[in-house]
């Protein structure tokens, strides 16, 4: 079972790389609506409850700026009240953002109500709640895993995640698993195990998982804007895949915080909470993490626990202080360290930070920065401070300005018709980890047409100051060919009669997808639709020139309600265009740390397995040059 398990990961992983189709086995991700976010939570001042505005804006700008951080949404609560949040635009709290790991804290929830309603209990074992999934021989430990095994993440399951997309029958592949340990002996995270507790919850319930907690905790507590993935057994993946606002990750953090109480009733049991927030297997050296409750993380801060999901999807919460902090992500890491963990713990450690009594002596002036500065967040740029005293803040502001937006205006005319034919490759529009989460793997892009319209969409633009002298020295140093690139792009020896918006087509694989672009702080946003599902995706541009004095166009596109981001930069040159195409999170990175994961016998040499299974001694180069591809291209149309 294992070893078929593991030959299926490497079939799949051959066919991303060399081209190819699987089975689709997760249903398309559906279309979703915009939520409304008014009146969730009372706002106030943070002084108003006793929490300094100056201490918010310094965490707020170290996460901003942290490496790797990535922030997408973060909200504040302080005993209930919403004191703080941001979204780096084009992410919006107002759409609908993936959970993670951050969503086996929920399955928890369910399992506890399900406890007190006696249809579950922790000491079960689920070989009696699957009796009629049972293979004909099980693993001798297998009669030993309960409830609380799959809670704790001690089960010693070996079958994963990875195992589990790349086939069905999750039950029954989960019950005819190899068993590492004694369970209860060692921790393994594996999200089977939260996977398992939904369908426990299923089983016993006779209700989905959506249904079973939507009439015992989501409609009470107002939430009503949510999507959970489900298996090929239409069981919700409790591990991953569920959907849902900021707002209401913060709603969950703020019921724990209260013990399972929302708006006087009780929802979760306080009993389950205590036992969920409290060390019930010790996790040997994290760097991050004290310990594990019942799917839930405890942090080395003294009262703290964390809802945690890969790439930056967590709730922060700090009984002590009444703090609840709920934040989606998108890490440059599949796996982020802990950096905005240390930070929010330096912010709730700091003691000047806070008051136990509303604050009277403070400065509004501190309060309506941290407004102004959190209102200005944009993805992948510092928080835009009054004061501007780092360096970078500087140079950023002496580099934007009327002159570039026009010449940003005035330039992109003469991209108008421009077609680009791209050698063969794979690389496709849709985030690799997406097309990997939902099965579905794209062709590569063929050409891509470039059409300018009478939209108001470039109203302002990010061409650094230099570029128009640039272009002029391009054309000096490059001759006639250096001429007409530099015409292409920057507009010189033309005058722009006309303002309007930019659209890139692109084509590839029987299909067209047409991405407009904005040049101004305000993104513009689309919907892509693929095989896997559709996906809203706000996007940026820039243009500018690089050390060669190439011009190059830059186009940033955000999948909002995902993890990634995909930059498309586009180098025109004499001889042809360059598209250098890189994608956060970055996973050739990633693929030694993720080994395990994806095939636990083999450990470290995933990768060398991998290129034995492509047969190519540019193996490495292969799968390097599909995650993050650089491809040539020739202009076969010129502009107009």
């Amino acid at each position: 079972m294992d070893l078929k398990a593991q030959l299926n990961v490497l079939n799949v992983l051959y066919k991303m790389v060399n081209g190819g189709e699987i089975s689709e086995l997760t249903p398309p991700k559906p279309k979703f609506k915009p939520t409304d976010n008014e009146g969730k939570f009372e706002e106030l001042i943070p002084e108003q409850t006793g929490v300094r505005s100056e201490g918010l804006l310094k965490m707020f700008s170290a996460l901003s700026e942290g490496s790797g951080i990535c922030p997408h949404s973060i909200v504040v609560l302080k005993d209930g009240r919403l004191i703080a949040k941001a979204d780096w635009k084009p992410f919006s709290s107002r759409y609908l953002h993936v959970s993670h790991s951050l969503c086996k804290s929920v399955t928890a929830m369910a399992v506890g109500i399900a406890v007190k309603e006696k249809y579950l209990s922790e000491e079960e074992k689920i070989t009696e709640i699957f009796k009629d999934e049972l293979p004909d021989s099980v693993h001798k430990y297998m009669d030993d895993i309960t409830v609380k095994h799959l809670l704790t993440m001690s089960s010693g399951v070996k079958f994963n995640e990875a195992g589990a997309v790349m086939g069905n029958e999750w039950i029954k592949n989960f019950l005819s698993s190899e068993v590492l340990f004694k369970p209860g002996s060692d921790f393994r995270y594996n999200s089977l195990n939260s996977y398992m507790l939904s369908a426990a919850v299923c089983r016993r319930t006779g209700l989905s998982l959506t249904e079973y907690l939507g009439r015992r905790l989501f409609t009470p507590m107002g939430i009503t804007d949510l999507y959970w993935e489900k298996s090929p057994d239409g069981i919700e993946k409790g591990g991953w895949g569920l959907y849902m606002s900021v707002y209401d990750y913060a709603k969950l953090g703020q019921l724990y915080l209260d013990g399972g109480v929302w708006n006087g009733v009780s929802l979760v049991p306080e009993d389950w909470i205590k036992k969920s927030v409290s060390p019930q297997i010790s996790k040997s050296n994290s760097a991050c993490y004290e310990g594990y409750g019942y799917q839930t993380w405890l942090t080395k801060h003294r009262d703290g626990f964390v809802f945690s999901g890969m790439l930056g999807q967590n709730v922060f919460v700090f009984p002590e202080r009444g703090i609840v902090i709920a934040m989606t992500a998108g890490s440059s890491n599949l796996f982020p360290p802990c950096r905005a963990m240390n930070i929010i713990t330096d912010f709730i450690e700091n003691g000047k930070n806070f008051s136990r009594e509303p604050i009277k002596d403070f400065r509004y002036g501190n309060a309506a920065a941290l407004r102004n500065a959190l209102a200005g967040a944009s993805f992948g740029k510092p928080l835009p401070l009054e004061s501007g005293r780092s360096i970078l803040a500087r140079l950023r502001k002496s580099l934007s300005g009327g002159k570039a937006a026009e010449a940003v205006m005035e330039a992109v005319q003469y991209l108008d018709g421009a077609e680009i034919e791209f050698e063969k490759n794979r690389a496709g529009l849709l985030p690799v980890l997406i097309q990997i989460m939902s099965g579905s793997f794209a062709g590569g892009i063929e050409r891509a047409v470039f059409e300018v319209s009478g939209s108001p969409i470039m109203a302002a633009g990010h061409l650094r100051g230099e570029a128009l002298s640039s272009g002029k020295r391009f054309i000096s140093s490059r001759g006639k060919d250096g001429a007409q690139a530099a015409k292409t792009v920057y507009g010189i020896g033309k005058t722009a009669s006309r303002t309007g918006g930019l659209v890139i087509r692109f084509e590839g694989d029987g299909k067209t997808a047409r991405v407009p672009v904005s040049f101004s702080d305000k993104p513009v946003y689309f919907d892509f639709e693929d095989s896997g599902g559709s996906y809203l995706v706000g996007v940026n541009g820039s243009l500018t020139a690089d050390e060669d004095d190439f011009p190059v166009l830059k186009v940033t596109l955000c999948f909002v309600e995902t993890s990634c981001t995909k930059a498309l930069k586009f180098i025109f040159e004499p001889d042809g265009v360059t598209l250098k195409i890189r994608e956060s999170p970055q996973l050739y990175g990633a693929i030694d740390e993720a080994a395990d994961m994806i095939m636990p016998s083999a450990g470290k040499i995933a990768r060398k397995t991998i290129e034995t299974l492509l047969e190519t001694d540019a193996a490495e180069y292969r799968i390097k040059s599909f995650l993050e591809p650089t491809l040539r291209g020739k202009i076969v149309s010129e502009p107009n």
